[in-house]
């Protein structure tokens, strides 16, 4: 099983909220899925493509940066067909990952790692809420700013 996801969900983009929302919940279906399919032999990946779409040439900031190359020669990143082989292996009966989620633009193949516990606060009693705001005043005051790497 492949699903589809987007970095819209998986990094979150600035007016997308119930998109980023959706693809989101695709890539915990995935890894769900995958949990409780497993022991029937099914495989659950999920792949997030960047790749040049309608709705994508629709967007005046993007239009122009994933044009489709006019010498035929270059490579063509944003060509939806990037995303073939990977979806091929994952199809195949060689594909021995399950409960992944990918991204793919142009040559690369990204592995996304789910949430984890980064910072762990804790008392032997009940927190009082003054102390959580002490405790929880060094974190940024900002969302995390999108990385793609």
């Amino acid at each position: 099983m492949i699903n589809t996801t987007a970095g819209a969900g998986l990094h979150g983009n600035v007016g997308q909220a119930n998109y980023g929302a959706a693809k989101a919940g695709a890539a915990a279906l995935t890894i769900i899925a995958a949990r409780e399919l497993q022991r029937f032999g099914v495989h659950v990946n999920a792949v997030a493509p960047l790749a040049r779409t309608r709705l994508l040439e629709t967007v005046p900031a993007l239009a122009d940066v994933i044009r489709k190359p006019e010498d035929p020669s270059l490579f063509d990143a944003f060509d939806p067909d990037n995303l073939a082989p990977l979806a091929a292996h994952l199809a195949s009966t060689d594909c021995r990952v399950t409960g992944q989620v990918f991204e793919v633009f142009g040559s690369k193949i990204g592995l996304y790692q789910g949430w984890r516990v980064d910072e762990v606060f804790e008392r032997d009693r009940q927190w009082h809420p003054e102390e959580i705001t002490e405790a929880l005043a060094h974190l940024p005051t900002d969302p995390p700013p999108f990385d793609p790497s």
